[in-house]
């Protein structure tokens, strides 16, 4: 599993020329879907303008850059459907249960490179509980609400958060 925010700001780049079209700039989610729909991208050149790359027109997702074949994949950037959201947005949001009560603020998604899926939550309680404990993970809950600055999902989360040194030892920072 890889934590998404890790490839914001990565280069594009494409296999067959060597070249960078591009940087990273958000991921575009379904949460409905728990998938990643692909990435936004800050094009280099002469227009600065976004364009999209859909999760199936990536090539590969290693630790210094974002691959694709050609510049064929880019896509216009118009407005995404409202199932979709961007992780820029999503985290910083405070995840409250049901009853009320604060399980952290959401600081990342992971998910699985090879099919796009949604894992899981990393969410924070503070900066020292972080470095005494490291950060918290959360399965991706089946109901949630999504709110303007706040996540609402199931009480049964609260029994389901787990520190992030024993449960997500295989996940790529």
């Amino acid at each position: 599993m890889k934590a998404l925010y890790s490839l914001i700001g990565l280069p594009v780049m494409e296999i067959e020329t060597g070249l960078q079209v591009g940087e990273v700039k958000d991921i575009v989610l379904n949460l409905e879907k728990v998938t990643v729909c692909g990435i936004l991208v800050s094009q280099t050149g002469w227009l600065n303008d976004s364009a999209y790359i859909s999760f199936a027109s990536i090539y590969n997702m290693g630790r210094d850059a974002v691959m694709i074949r050609n510049k064929a994949v880019l896509e216009e950037f118009s407005v995404a459907s409202s199932d979709n959201c961007y992780l820029t947005s999503l985290c910083t949001k405070q995840i409250f249960t049901e009853t009320g009560l604060q399980l952290g603020v959401l600081t990342d998604i992971c998910f699985d490179q090879s099919t796009g899926e949604l894992k899981a939550y990393l969410l924070s309680d503070g900066i020292i509980t972080d470095l005494l404990y490291g950060r918290m993970v959360m399965p991706i809950p089946q109901v949630q609400v999504i709110g303007q600055d706040r996540l609402i999902v199931p009480e049964s989360m609260s029994d389901l958060v787990q520190s992030e040194v024993r449960k997500l030892g295989e996940v790529q920072l």
